[in-house]
Formats: C-alpha cells, structure tokens, sequence
C-alpha cells in the first residue's frame, strides 16, 4: 500500500476533489461514518457516554460533524466544540453542521469547556493532514491538560499538531489513542517522533481511486491485507518436500541458542524441512533441543567449536538438498569461518539470506554480494549495514530509508533493515516499510528468528520481495502479540517464536481490503 507523506496525501485528494470530480460530501460521509465506528468499538456500549468532539472550519472539521451525527443518532451525548464561527463554514462542512442537531458551542479552543463536559472521549476533527505551524495558545493549553490527564483522544486523519511542512509533530501534540486515516497511511503517522502519538493506527477506504495518486510516492507500507495475499497457499496433497526446505549454517560455541531459534521458525513459517549445518561438537546439545531439525555435523575449528574452512565442500554438498541457504546465526567470527561464508556466498548458486555474522564476514568481501546471480536478502541492524557500507552508525540512523536503498543498490541485495519501523529496499530503488514491532523484541535472539521464518518464507516459493516484506510484518506482529502476554520489559525471543502461529492464524480471518468506509487497523 502507499505510504505519502502528509503533502502528498493533500494533492491526491486536491486531484480526487477537482479533477475526479468527486463530492467531498461523499469522501466525508464515508470518513466520518469510519470515525464513528472507530469510537464505538473503543467505547463499547455507546448509549450515554460523552463524546466531545472538536471540530475545526476545514474538511477535517466537517469529518468530525459528520461523526458527531452519527453517534448522536446511537444515543451517545455529543457535544461539538467547533473552533471558528458557524458562519465561517462552507460547502460541505457547512452542510454537515446543518444536519447535525445536538449540542454545539462556538469555541475559543479553551480547556475549561471541554473538561466541565467530562468527555469519555474526546474526537480530535480540528486540523487536518495540510496544518503547518504552532497549534493556537488555547488550543495548545488544552492539549497538554489532556495530555497530562491522560484522557482518551480519537484523532482524524492525524493528531493536531502535526506540521505537514516538517512531516512531523511539533511541540504541543494531542497524545491519541486511536488515529482513523483516510485513503492511505502516512509517513509521519507510521516513522518516530509521529508513531507514539498516534496510537492504534485505523485505516479507512472513503473511495479515492488511485487514479488520483499524480506524484510519485516512494514508499509502500506493508499492511495485513497484503501479507495475506501473498502467503503461499497450502496443497492438500502436499507433502514435506512440497513446501519447501532449508539449509542452514549456524552456530558455534556458546551460541547453540541462535543456531536453535533460527532452525525452529524456519519450521514455524511453514516450511517442510530445515537441515542445519553446525560444528560437530556442538550437535549433540543442539539435537537436544531439536527434534524436527535434520542436523549437519561440519569439521570443525580444534578446541574453538567454530566451523572450519575445510568444511566447505560438505557445506556445498549439504546446500544441494536445500532450495536456499541461511547463513549467520551465532556463527562466530573466527576467521576461518569468515573465509568459509565468504566463499559459500560466492558459489552458492541458490536463493540465500544472510544474517548476524555472515554479515560480518561478506562486510569484509562485500565484491562476493555483488557478483551473485541468484537473489539474496541481507538482514542487518544499523550497526551491521554501517559495517558494509563502510559508513558510522549515526549516519545509517539519522535517515535510515536512504541507507536502506542505498544498501540494496550497492551490494545487489533485498536489504532488510531493522528497526521500528523496518526498512525493506530492494537494489532497484523499491521500497516498503513494516508497521509492526516494539521495543521488547531489542533482545538477543530476535533477528535468529526472524532468519529463520524469512528462509522458511522464502522456500516456500515466495517472491525475495514479498518474503522479506512478510517475514518482516509477521515477526513484529509476533513480537506485539507476545507483549500483549508479557509485557515489553520481559519479552525474550523464544515468545516472539511461539506467537508466530498465532499470527499466521489471524490472518487467515483477514479481508481482502478493509470494507468502505469502515476502519481496518494497521496495528
């Protein structure tokens, strides 16, 4: 799906409005109609419970007029709060406001008015996705009272103060719990400082066609809807040869764990088999915690435990029975083993994902990355692609998208940068972007699983593409379902493994699309 920025975002619906010539009455019914099931799935019994909703001059006004006409038609008590004169409204805001027959009050963006209503939510329809600048005085008091009481918020569109300018928040920012979008996610809501104001991020289709998209938008956000439609389907009649399997080279002493994690979601994603490749002494505890995984005893480094270069060729030979090759997971960073990754990389002649230190080994020989024929997706944090571009973390971090498609152009790789959000850019300059993670997954062991269910993926027949892009969104969805559990202080990589089939199993029940006009999130 397009990811636009705020600006962006304003001349598609400039061009769905004037030259498309749709109603912006209709666009509004149907965003509004999507803010009010928004609220009644947070409020739950709707009947009596006070909604304020502050309501700005503009569309995202009229949205919000929209939405107060359609609770108060459910019993709920709405009062409008509507920052401008009612004479001030035109077009379609204005006939908004005469169809909505509640309670309204001409506002000077004051808190007292707001707070003596005691709303049990507040929806925020004041400025909407063109807003640049400082929030008013007033209205800036009330949002830091809000704030700081911690009162629920439902913004529309994006929370105001928002500047579509910087395509970030500025100073004084409504704290949402929700945000409802229309049409297409935005940068600003989806990349940090914006993210942690938004909340639960709640996309509405209102009917834009993407005819309306003139400008070119470089970003693509991956959604539930489309990893559905990409996950291979399941044959019947198939059996563990069908679906796909995995070679993989990992571990080495005192990492048995990663080797072990990796191996296990290779299985977790649906693959039929994995074949790990690990240092002979080392297989007897890792079969201990194996059982579904085919273990490979290499020859190995004397009294290190490491794999040694002199194991390439049953290396090679193992990879035969593979459709792709892993490689990285623990394997450590003897420099025997170094040689012997960098000389896998450059014959494999298979699909291959590279992780951990079988990135720090081809960082040393990126020239074998870039001489493959066959596809390869790299997995690095900041510190790792630093490493291979030869370039300081803080560089990687300060603008992690151009880092992202500079890697894949440079190294002839499907680059996977993680983070939250993470960065997926492919050598051609395409790029996606995976809403789903939070920071409970910082712990040792996640990018293991994450190789391992990306391979898996990727056996299985997927695109490099796709397989990066839902690898990606499943394994922070994983990670946010084990937090619901454990919580982000407790969370360890071995839960982000056991939630995996619980998100594949949830999008099994995922739609298509969301339905018109009602909200389908995006996390």
């Amino acid at each position: 799906m397009l990811l636009p920025t705020l600006r962006q975002m304003a001349a598609i619906d400039r061009e769905a409005i004037e030259k498309l010539k749709i109603p912006v009455g209709d666009l509004m019914e149907k965003a509004g109609g999507g803010v009010a099931a928004s609220a009644v799935d947070f409020l739950g019994k709707i009947a009596g419970k006070k909604i304020a909703v502050l309501s700005g001059k503009g569309n995202n006004g009229g949205d919000g007029l929209v939405a107060a006409r359609e609770l108060l038609s459910q019993k709920a008590k709405v009062k409008v709060f509507l920052l401008a004169k009612r004479k001030e409204l035109e077009g379609a805001g204005l006939a908004n406001l005469k169809k909505y027959r509640g309670p309204l009050v001409e506002w000077d963006g004051s808190a007292k008015p707001v707070l003596q209503f005691g709303p049990d939510l507040i929806i925020d329809a004041l400025f909407g996705t063109g807003f640049t600048g400082t929030l008013p005085e007033k209205v800036a008091e009330l949002v830091s009272v809000v704030n700081q009481q911690k009162l629920p918020v439902l913004a529309v569109d994006v929370p105001s103060g928002f500047d579509a300018d910087e395509e970030r928040p500025m100073r004084d920012v409504f704290s949402a719990v929700r945000t409802v979008t229309f049409a297409y996610p935005k940068v600003a809501q989806v990349f940090y400082p914006g993210r942690e104001f938004v909340g639960r991020l709640q996309l509405v289709d209102i009917g834009i066609p993407p005819a309306a998209v003139k400008e070119r938008v470089e970003l693509n956000l991956i959604t539930p809807w489309e990893v559905a439609q990409w996950l291979p389907g399941r044959n019947p009649q198939g059996h563990k040869g069908t679906f796909g399997k995995v070679f993989l080279l990992a571990g080495s002493l005192g990492m048995t764990g990663a080797a072990a994690l990796a191996a296990e979601a290779v299985l977790r994603s649906g693959a039929g088999m994995v074949f790990l490749g690990t240092a002979a002494s080392l297989c007897t505890a890792v079969a201990s915690r194996l059982r579904e995984v085919v273990i490979r005893p290499l020859p190995e480094i004397r009294k290190k435990s490491a794999i040694a270069l002199r194991s390439l060729g049953e290396v090679r030979l193992y990879a035969e029975e593979a459709d792709i090759a892993a490689v990285g997971p623990g394997l450590g960073q003897h420099y025997e083993t170094i040689e012997l990754v960098q000389r896998f990389v450059a014959v494999l002649e298979k699909p291959l994902v590279l992780d951990a230190d079988g990135l720090n080994a081809v960082a040393k020989k990126p020239e074998v990355l870039r001489q493959r024929r066959f596809p390869t997706v790299l997995t690095p944090h900041s510190g790792e692609l630093a490493r291979l571009l030869e370039v300081s973390t803080e560089e990687i971090l300060n603008d992690r998208v151009s880092a992202a498609r500079r890697g894949a152009a440079e190294l002839n790789s499907i680059l996977l940068l993680k983070g939250t959000p993470t960065v997926i850019a492919a050598p051609r300059g395409e790029v996606w972007v995976s809403p789903t993670g939070n920071s409970g997954m910082a712990t040792a062991g996640s990018g293991d699983v994450l190789t391992g269910l990306l391979a898996g993926l990727l056996a299985q027949g997927m695109e490099p593409m796709k397989s990066a892009c839902a690898a990606a969104f499943l394994h922070g969805w994983g990670g946010d379902l084990a937090k619901e559990k454990r919580g982000k202080r407790s969370l360890i990589a071995g839960d982000i493994l056991v939630a995996l089939p619980d998100a594949f199993a949830r999008l099994q029940s995922i739609p298509v699309s969301p339905p018109l006009g009602m909200p389908g999130s995006l996390w």
